[in-house]
Order: structure tokens, then C-alpha cells, then sequence
């Protein structure tokens, strides 16, 4: 009964329409008033009065008329498109045309032109992160990093997936779907995989063709490297894992197989990561809490230096979701019979405390003419159903009022965290009846259900009786299309999850043709699908540039396109133009495995807050963001890539807004925090007022080398560039002059080192002992203390020393537990900590050290 859809345009097909609009009888003429222009036409115009350079000019208006002035201005027409016609004319003869009956704006002269993709990259702001202009180091094309995309199918042989030697970018390919011709991927024991060399050497893979390509078409956009920059993806160097998945009645699990693969491989590769998953599911509870959503989270989470991109879907002008509070009365939406499942079918989810107080039933309705026939019982969750392991299932009757069957009710109801997920039931053979989802009492469910969506029954919207042909339509509750995203990972926190806006309106075909379409550039996809989650999070994240955009095609399909549908195909016949949330998705993957090319290393939620931290309003968005349809703005890819986010500390409550030692929240309050606190920034160096700096915990990876007895203190890290200040940490100062790598102490003490990348991001290392004089002292690192991270008992085990005093605090430098045990070895029970990281201080006649521990 439950369906998933990829979230594409496949089925648009552009038409090429003319058409008048009649008012009052007569054809609409345009009124005669001065026509206008983008801005730099204007500003060229007023440099440039009595020019008589030809300027290619694009104009809107009545065509006829615009073409008889455009020749007797003495000026060229060249074609038109709908009512824009495409014209030369010289400098000094433009404002004449701008006077004349017709012509509504001009436009000419909008910037320099480059040989790039001349709308996503525009749109997106990519072309200066590819060119590397100021203030970035370098130009980023996403060499180093691996995109993975979890679809339909790839052709491998096409050549947008090969380096300029003609070798394959394609380092694995797992089919979930063939039995044959590979090798069987383990532990995953299904499908088929192909690594490079096999690609290489000819493999036995055959793409699917049911879905039009969809999964080359995804991959171009992310990392296709074209020998025409115009149709080149964003990431066009990056190397590609693909993952062609079982979208059958298991699609979820095995998505989550896909990203666990994807993710295993790049860890072999040694590479960072980001997967592209333009396909989904809207059947669900829409809260990113189902299992595999939550496997798929913890998959992200494993380490750093992975992302996961999805599509929001494209269900945004579908009145898919029903929602609304119950009233004492009762209300009702009707439901129809769906031939394909052979019964009627939806699924209602609701929030423990918003349904308990609520009853429902089950009627049926005659539609010719409008008779209410009968219902079921009203049932309560509470009362009528007995939920033994958080299932229950009931049966019923319908009936007429008269007693005559309509049909046979099951519902199932189940309880999942602090939801009830039902599913209803009703088989008839009185499949004209319109069926009644009845509600009263206080509180409120929500329904996702469409036969094309979700595979479910449909829920009738339009064509429906007034209340003065049936007066119980006063209580009849619409769908709407609210809340139409895609369910499970899209609505996990970790994913970064996109919705769509027109790319272009304006394109040449295989054929030389110049097509178009009435969609306005920058304006959101109609049906990009909006947010909020069942439970209220902000869903979709961002916004980016996803309807009429190329990607790379499926070889064999190309005659078939260039045939049918020429409309579609590049001028150079290897690119298709489709659209949708699929491949707004991958452009944000492609920015992203560009921002791993810069920052490897990083969480995946710092790379989401850089998402986030970049987005741009326009008049499309409104300044109103976040909200549920563009999410928190439009991607730009040159702010996020000079976007310093990723400095950011990965756990715990200290901001990066720090003057001198001082330490701030998020809320920029003054914390009274003693001590130095690791994994944090410090700016020694003082500040006239509050600063916004951040922690890159990820760049500089330092091992610090403990000595033994006056020898040097020793920081040693794979990073170049690198800049090293010394701290004594007991007394919290720097040690003047101590600003190389190494560092001897002249006294014993705890000794830090904050060490600086290239970006001005700093890491402190944790607090060291030294003992110059050659006492038989300990470094903390001597300490056994396990298991770390902890989750519930740590264990201190010192083996010769005995512990005068233990002491744990938390990062605000808050004592959280304090013992003076005279042992050599202790317990602590750390159950009803919160999760995160904590500071544990160990003193002893012979050492006092700290260390770090995390709080599962």
C-alpha cells in the first residue's frame, strides 16, 4: 500500500503556446507608455546617448508589433519566444523603441559572460568558488572528496563520469537490484558491486530505463564534469560512489544500507564524504524518528567529514495532508476506494496527548444524491483499544443506519515513542460510496494520502456538493498543502534537506530550437514540498536552484529523447534538462563536497550550520526566514565557502564569541568560567569588544609528545601553516617567547599549547605535565581511566598511586562530583549526567592531572 516516488520532473514536458486574451470582445492591446529596462541597460544608454553600436537586446511585449519598429529603427529581428523577441538594434535607437506601442521591457548588457553552466552556477553563486576568487586561497571543483548518490541508475559510460584520460571517476557501484555479473557486497549480502577496475575492464551492468535516467541525470548535476562547462556539475572533479537502490516495499532499510556503504568505502578511500539522496517516501510520520531514519543519523554522526543531502519532494501544490483540531462536533474529510490496493487505505498519526481525549468513526456516503448511510461506533484509543507490546487491532462492521453491510473495518493502531500510528482499513465491494474519516472531542491527528504519493486512498477536495446541496459539508475539513515533505531522513536534523526554485526560463534544444516557459527564474518550484516536520522543526533547510536544469543523460535513452521529446535534450546531445527537489539536492551535495574539499574534517552538523549561516533572501524568499518553503533562504556557495562555521566547537555550551578569557554563550552572556577549558578558543590577545571567532576542532589534528625530566614539550601535527602559542595552566597565562613547536619548562607544571591554522581558527590541546627536575612523577596520561566516552560507570584505575581526590566538572567549569577516596582504583557512576563532555582532575602525593572525558 505504500509507494515511494522520486522526487523529480520527470513528466514535464514544455509547450510552446499562443494565446489572446479577449476583454470586453476585443484582443488585449498593450498600453502605450515607456517600456522598461534592467538597470546596467540604462546605465549604458546614458553613457553612450548617440552611440550606434549594435547591442543585442531582449524584448517583451506585443511581437508584430515589436518587430515593425525594430526594422524601422533601422535594427534587426532575429525570433521570438512567446511575447519575448529577441532583436539588435543600435545604443542611440533604444529609448525611441522604448516609446512605442507594444513594448513592455528591454533588457540588455546584464554583465561580462563566461563559459560556465550560465544558470546554476549563476544562481547558486558557484562560478567564484570554482574560480577562486578573493578572499579564497585556491579554486574548489571538489578534488579529494567523494559523492555518493543513492538512486535509480548511472550509465558509467557516460563522459561526464571520466577524468580527462578517459578513466573512470566511478570508484564503486552497488545495484541493489542485480543478482549477477559482480561480486556480492558484504556484510550487506545483496545486490551486485563493480569497483573501478572492473568498470574499467567492462562490466555487465545494465542501467534501469523505467525511470528515465533519473540517476545520471542526479550525478551530472553534482559532479559531472563536462567538456562544455555549460552543462559541467558542481563538483566536477570530485570522485563518485553510486548506489543504484531497491525501491521496493524495503526502500528504507535499504537506504540505510546505501549511505552505510557509501560511507565504508570512503573510509577505505581514506576521503570525506557527501551522499545525494534525490528520492524518498511520504508515507511515514514525518518526524525523522523511524528507525531508519535514525540508523541513517547515526551513520552521519560516526565521523567527521560526512554529509547527507536530500530532496524535499515534490508534492507542494498536492493537497496530500489532512490536519486539523477537533471540535466538539463532529466533523469529517471523505475517502475513496483505491482500485490498485483493491480496498480503501490510509494511515493517521497523532501525539499520545493530542489523541486521547479524541473519538472517532467511519461512515459512508451516497453521491447520487447526497445520502449520509451509516458509520461505525465512535472509538476512543484509550478505551477500545488494549495495546499488548504497542500493538492492538480491531474489527468491525460498517452498516447502514438500516442494518444493511457496507463494508469490513480493520484498524490497526500501534504506539511508536509518544505517537499512535493507525492504520484504517475498509474492504467493500460499494466502491462508488465516499467514505468518512470521522473526528470530535479535543485534540489533533495528521494524514498523508494520495494514490500517487503514498499509494493510499484519495482524499476528496474538488467537486464537492455546498452546504446548501448537503448540509453536512459545513463540517467537512479539506486537505491542504502544508506540511507535504518527505518523510523519515528528510526530516532528521543531520540531513540537510532542499526545496527547489526555477533555474531558467530560457534555453536552446538539440535542435537549435530557443525554448521557453511562462515559470519565473528565482520563484519557488510549485512543487517543491513545504515544511514544517510533524513535530514542528523547520523543514526544508535551504533552498537551490532545481527546476530546468541539465544533467548528465542516460545514453540509450538519448535517440528516444532527441525524437520525442527534443525539447529536453542539450545542443551538445548528451545532457537532459529536468527538474524537481531531485536536482536541487544535488547542487547543494556538489557545494558541499566543494566546502569538504576546503574543510575535510569537518561534523556534519558544522557543515550544515555553514549551509545555513550562507543562505541569501531576495524578494522570493521574503526576509520571513526560516520558513516552511524556502527553509532558512536560497545557497550561496561563495558565502558559505568564506563562511568560518566550521570553527565552531563540536559539543558543549561555549560560543565562539570570546574577548580575551573571557567566555560567552550563545545568548553572548558572560559566563564566570575559571580555568582553560580545552577544545575552545581563546583570544589571547584581547579585543576592544565582543568578536565573533570560532574553533576549528577538526583542521589541526596535534599530538602532543609528554618528555621526561627537563626535556622539550614537543606539538606535532600533519597541518603546514601552523602558528603555536604556549600556556602555563595552572597560573592561565601565556608563556612569553614560547612560540615554536617545542617548548622546555624551566618549572614543573601543566603546560597547553593553542595552536592557529591559516584561517586565524585555533585549537588548545589539553594540559600536559612536565617535570624538569626528575622527580618520579605521572603525566595524566599515565591514568587508566575507561570506558571513555562513558555512558554509564567510569572506572580510575591508578595502579601504584593512590588517589588523594577525584574531581569531574563540566565545560562552565561547574563541580559535578567530588570525592576524597585514599584508593588506588574508583567507580563513579555517571548515570544522571547530561551527555557531553566533562573535565575529570585527579591529584595524588605524586601527580595531579586532568583529562577529558565524554558523556554518552
Amino acid at each position: 500500500m505504500k509507494k515511494f516516488l522520486l522526487l523529480s520532473l520527470f513528466t514535464f514536458i514544455v509547450t510552446l503556446t499562443c494565446s489572446v486574451v479577449i476583454i470586453g470582445g476585443a484582443s488585449k492591446c498593450y498600453a502605450q507608455e515607456i517600456a522598461s529596462m534592467n538597470l546596467e541597460l540604462h546605465q549604458y544608454i546614458n553613457k553612450n546617448l548617440n552611440s550606434a553600436e549594435q547591442l543585442q537586446l531582449l524584448v517583451k511585449g506585443n511581437v508584430s508589433q515589436v518587430e515593425s519598429e525594430v526594422k524601422s529603427l533601422g535594427g534587426t529581428f532575429k525570433y521570438s519566444v512567446q511575447d519575448i523577441s529577441a532583436v539588435t538594434l543600435s545604443v542611440n535607437k533604444i529609448s525611441v523603441l522604448a516609446q512605442q506601442p507594444g513594448v513592455i521591457r528591454i533588457e540588455g548588457r546584464h554583465g561580462i559572460g563566461n563559459t560556465l553552466d550560465d544558470q546554476t552556477d549563476i544562481h547558486a553563486n558557484i562560478t567564484p568558488v570554482k574560480q577562486g576568487q578573493s578572499p579564497l586561497p585556491q579554486g574548489y571543483d571538489g578534488s579529494g572528496v567523494i559523492v555518493g548518490i543513492i538512486d535509480s541508475e548511472i550509465d558509467f559510460t557516460h563522459p561526464d563520469f571520466k577524468d580527462a584520460n578517459g578513466n573512470t571517476r566511478i570508484k564503486f557501484i552497488w545495484s541493489q537490484l542485480d543478482t549477477s555479473g559482480g561480486s556480492t557486497p558484504m556484510p550487506y549480502n545483496y545486490g551486485q558491486e563493480w569497483d573501478s577496475s572492473d568498470i574499467a575492464g567492462g562490466i555487465s551492468y545494465v542501467p534501469e530505463t523505467a525511470d528515465f535516467g533519473h540517476g545520471s541525470i542526479v550525478t551530472g548535476c553534482a559532479a559531472g564534469d563536462a567538456d562544455s562547462i555549460q552543462f559541467q556539475g558542481v563538483a566536477p572533479k570530485s570522485d563518485i560512489i553510486f548506489v543504484a537502490a531497491d525501491m521496493g516495499q524495503n526502500f528504507l532499510n535499504n537506504m540505510v544500507d546505501a549511505v552505510s556503504y557509501i560511507y565504508s568505502k570512503a573510509a577505505l578511500l581514506g576521503k570525506p564524504c557527501v551522499i545525494n539522496a534525490s528520492l524518498g517516501t511520504y508515507n511515514g510520520s514525518h518526524d525523522g524518528l523511524d528507525l531508519p531514519a535514525v540508523a541513517i543519523d547515526g551513520l552521519i554522526s560516526q565521523g567527521n567529514g560526512r554529509s547527507l543531502v536530500a530532496a524535499a519532494g515534490n508534492a507542494g501544490n498536492i493537497l496530500l495532508h489532512l490536519q486539523y483540531p477537533a471540535e466538539p462536533d463532529s466533523a469529517f474529510t471523505w475517502f475513496k476506494y483505491n482500485a490498485a490496493i483493491s480496498c480503501l487505505y490510509w494511515d493517521v498519526w497523532a501525539y499520545q496527548n493530542q489523541f486521547n481525549n479524541l473519538q472517532f468513526a467511519l461512515g459512508a456516503d451516497l453521491t447520487s444524491p447526497y445520502t449520509y448511510l451509516g458509520r461505525t461506533k465512535y472509538y476512543n484509543i484509550l478505551s477500545d483499544f488494549n495495546f499488548i507490546g504497542g500493538y492492538d487491532q480491531i474489527t468491525d462492521t460498517l452498516k447502514q443506519w438500516n442494518g444493511t453491510v457496507i463494508g469490513f473495518v480493520t484498524i490497526d493502531a500501534a504506539i511508536v515513542g509518544n505517537s499512535y500510528h493507525l492504520g484504517i482499513t475498509i474492504n467493500t465491494t460499494n466502491t462508488a460510496y465516499n467514505y468518512r474519516f470521522i473526528s470530535k472531542g479535543s485534540g489533533q491527528f495528521d494524514v498523508w494520502s494520495h494514490p500517487n504519493y503514498t499509494g493510499t486512498s484519495n482524499m476528496l477536495k474538488a467537486n464537492l456538493p455546498t452546504a446548501v446541496q448537503f448540509p453536512d459539508m459545513a463540517r467537512y475539513r479539506l486537505p491542504t498543502t502544508s506540511q507535504t515533505i518527505v518523510s523519515s531522513f528528510q526530516c532528521s536534523d543531520k540531513v540537510i534537506t532542499v526545496a527547489n526554485f526555477n533555474n531558467r526560463n530560457t534555453w536552446t534544444d538539440v535542435n537549435g530550437t530557443v525554448q521557453s516557459d511562462t515559470s519565473t527564474v528565482g520563484q519557488r518550484g510549485s512543487s517543491s514540498s513545504l515544511g514544517l516536520t510533524r513535530d514542528g522543526r523547520m523543514k526544508p533547510d535551504i533552498s537551490a536552484p532545481g527546476n530546468f536544469t541539465y544533467g548528465s543523460g542516460l545514453l540509450s535513452l538519448m535517440p528516444s529523447f532527441i525524437t520525442n521529446n527534443p525539447q529536453k535534450v542539450s545542443t551538445d546531445s548528451l545532457h537532459i534538462l529536468d527538474g524537481g527537489t531531485s536536482m536541487a539536492s544535488p547542487v547543494v551535495a556538489g557545494i558541499v563536497a566543494l566546502y569538504m574539499q576546503r574543510y575535510p574534517n569537518l561534523s556534519s552538523q558544522l557543515i550544515k550550520s555553514a549551509v545555513i549561516a550562507s543562505a541569501i533572501t531576495d524578494s522570493f524568499t521574503t526576509a520571513n526566514v526560516p520558513n516552511p518553503m524556502w527553509g532558512y533562504g536560497k545557497i550561496d556557495a561563495f558565502k558559505m565557502m568564506d563562511t568560518l562555521i566550521n570553527c565552531q566547537p563540536t559539543s558543549g555550551n561555549i560560543s565562539a564569541q570570546i574577548c580575551e578569557n573571557d567566555f560567552y554563550d550563545f545568548n553572548g552572556t558572560m559566563l564566570n568560567v575559571q580555568g582553560i577549558y580545552h577544545d575552545t578558543l581563546m583570544n589571547i590577545a584581547g579585543c576592544d569588544s565582543l568578536i565573533t571567532l570560532s574553533l576549528n576542532v577538526d583542521s589541526v589534528d596535534v599530538s602532543i609528545a609528554i618528555p621526561t625530566g627537563g626535556a622539550a614539550i614537543t606539538a606535532t601535527s600533519a597541518e603546514s601553516n601552523l602558528t603555536y602559542q604556549w600556556f602555563n595552566c595552572d597560573s592561565l597565562s601565556n608563556i612569553s617567547g614560547a612560540t615554536n613547536s617545542s617548548f622546555t619548562p624551566t618549572i614543573a607544571g601543566n603546560y597547553s599549547v593553542m595552536i592557529t591554522d591559516s584561517l586565524g581558527c585555533s585549537k588548545m590541546s589539553n594540559c600536559v605535565y612536565d617535570n624538569p627536575d626528575g622527580i618520579s612523577e605521572i603525566a595524566v596520561s599515565d591514568i587508566n581511566i575507561f570506558p571513555n566516552p562513558v555512558s554509564e560507570q567510569l572506572t580510575i584505575n591508578n595502579g601504584q598511586w593512590t588517589i588523594d581526590e577525584t574531581e569531574i566538572t563540566d565545560l562552565l567549569g561547574r563541580k559535578m562530583y567530588h570525592s576524597t577516596n585514599y584508593l588506588k582504583s574508583e567507580i563513579i557512576n555517571l548515570r544522571s549526567f547530561p551527555p557531553g563532555i566533562y573535565f575529570i582532575t585527579i591529584h595524588s602525593d605524586n601527580f595531579t592531572g586532568t583529562k577529558k572525558i565524554v558523556k554518552e
